[in-house]
């Protein structure tokens, strides 16, 4: 049976993006989860250690409910601000930057293979871009954090816009600046359409993620709790086994966010379009094995 492929660069709404983004999932779950853990999956163990240790720092206190110290630990709960605590927060931001980084390396072997990539050739494509996805991130986030700051809706609008700005990157081989100013220039024309799309695969990560997440985590904390007796420890266990199965859902939203970037590059350039016209009369069908909707 030949395998049924999903072409990414194509105009959708709401329905289509969802549709084909489970659908993609569904086709490609093996080689892009394996990708997804074995690249990405170093730092969010990472951030899921150091999510787990400061949660037991912070949820301490509920041990001193069976001790009677409380005054001593409501007097730690203001020093919460440790270094462990900033060390969770880089290396959160860094999961976020590295899981998009991957599913975009993920994309661009697809579609130049037009067939699943293999974990080597996603690995090659991070460890060339994931530095500069790094270095033109922070301004960009910077940017998004000041816009919350002095007035929330400029930076509800700016995280919008600059969603696709780490695919940008990845895909289409831009600088920061030329990435800057593709972002306004794709989501123009399709704004409302976009902030649609993310808002409800968002939903549908998170409520996916919770459910499984808290049946899971659930499990791990009874085991915890079981072993150490402490309820640090098990409030640990389990915000750090939620993290884990949160960061794993998050593909949902992430290849809804990149289905819905091809959707803007096609509206914009049409380079879908020009690929199949260029390859008609040709005895070659890049496209022979896609599947088409009428």
């Amino acid at each position: 049976m030949v395998q049924q492929k999903i072409e990414l660069r194509k105009i959708r709404d709401l329905s289509d993006n969802l549709s084909d983004s489970f659908k993609f999932i569904r086709i490609e779950f093996k080689p892009l989860l394996k990708s997804f853990i074995l690249i990405a999956g170093v730092f969010l163990l990472a951030n899921a250690i150091m999510s787990g240790l400061y949660q037991k720092t912070a949820f301490s206190f509920l041990d001193s409910m069976t001790t009677g110290r409380i005054g001593d630990e409501m007097q730690m709960m203001s020093t919460l601000f440790t270094p462990v605590y900033f060390i969770t927060i880089f290396l959160t931001m860094l999961s976020l930057i590295a899981m998009k980084t991957v599913v975009a390396c993920y994309m661009k072997s697809y579609i130049e293979k037009n067939n699943s990539p293999t974990t080597e050739e996603v690995w090659h494509n991070f460890i060339q871009y994931f530095p500069r996805v790094i270095i033109y991130t922070i301004p960009v986030t910077l940017l998004i954090l000041t816009g919350f700051i002095f007035c929330i809706l400029p930076g509800i609008y700016l995280a919008f816009v600059f969603v696709p700005f780490q695919f940008i990157i990845v895909f289409e081989n831009k600088g920061f600046t030329a990435a800057f100013r593709r972002c306004f220039d794709l989501i123009k024309r399709n704004f409302w359409m976009s902030i649609g799309i993310y808002i409800v695969s968002y939903i549908i990560y998170s409520f996916s993620s919770g459910i499984i997440g808290f049946v899971v985590a659930a499990l791990a904390g009874l085991a915890s709790y079981f072993t150490t007796k402490e309820w640090s420890s098990t409030a640990g266990m389990v915000m750090g086994v939620f993290n884990v199965v949160g960061y794993v859902f998050y593909l949902v939203f992430l290849i809804s966010a990149f289905l819905n970037y091809g959707s803007l590059m096609e509206s914009r350039d049409g380079t879908g379009l020009l690929e199949r016209l260029e390859t008609l009369g040709k005895k070659t069908d890049l496209y022979k094995d896609l599947e088409e909707e009428y």
